[in-house]
């Protein structure tokens, strides 16, 4: 029951990086309908078409447009941090326990 309160603070923060990180895609994937998305390009080599811009330019244009992958970095590291306090309650319970 100790840590229920972490596994919520888990699926909270996971619900979140998902949802940011298909909103990400979603804006990346509609780069080529912005009518200067070729000034956004950096690693698609030409001719640039639909299917050949590269998936790091639909991420950075996202970047550039948008706040979702912002969010979706910071939702991850927050899942990190609660990852690392919950192993670290667990080392304290443990070593509490065996005095």
């Amino acid at each position: 029951m100790n840590y229920l309160k972490y596994y919520i603070l888990l699926i909270i923060g996971t619900v979140i990086f998902i949802y940011n990180d298909i909103a990400a895609g979603i804006v990346g994937g509609k780069m080529v309908l912005d009518d200067k998305y070729k000034d956004y390009l950096v690693f698609s080599n030409p001719p640039y078409t639909a299917r050949n811009i590269s998936e790091i330019d639909k991420i950075l244009y996202s970047a550039q447009t948008s706040g979702y992958p912002y969010i979706a970095i910071i939702a991850l590291i927050f899942i990190v941090v609660v990852i690392v306090m919950m192993r670290k309650n667990k080392s304290k319970n443990k070593n509490g326990s065996r005095t």
